[in-house]
């Protein structure tokens, strides 16, 4: 009996070796390139269209979401600098008091 790993290993296998045979043919591969071009395309559109009803209900939309954690990874980084600042100023005024 097989592993899991083993089996997932040679699932990947044949369907290497079906894709190989699948575009091996010119027009089989445009034809499948095409097909996937079209899919891709309509995603982003069905995104697009997501957005905007999101939007229209005044609801947050992917892009916000994304805007929002980019925003809050820069004041992340700030506060920490910030901080690191502030500590050391304070070991400074620290190490200034000591020898007083």
């Amino acid at each position: 009996m097989m592993n899991g790993e083993k089996m997932k290993q040679r699932a990947f296998q044949v369907l290497g070796r079906l894709a190989e045979r699948a575009l091996a043919d010119e027009r089989r591969a445009a034809a499948f390139a095409k097909a996937i071009g079209h899919l891709q395309r309509a995603r982003d559109e069905a995104a697009k269209l997501q957005e905007g009803a999101l939007r229209s209900l005044g609801l947050a939309s992917k892009s916000d979401y994304r805007d929002l954690n980019r925003e809050l990874s820069s004041l992340r980084r700030r506060v920490r600098r910030l901080a690191e600042s502030l500590d050391e100023l304070r070991s400074r005024e620290s190490g200034s008091g000591a020898g007083r």
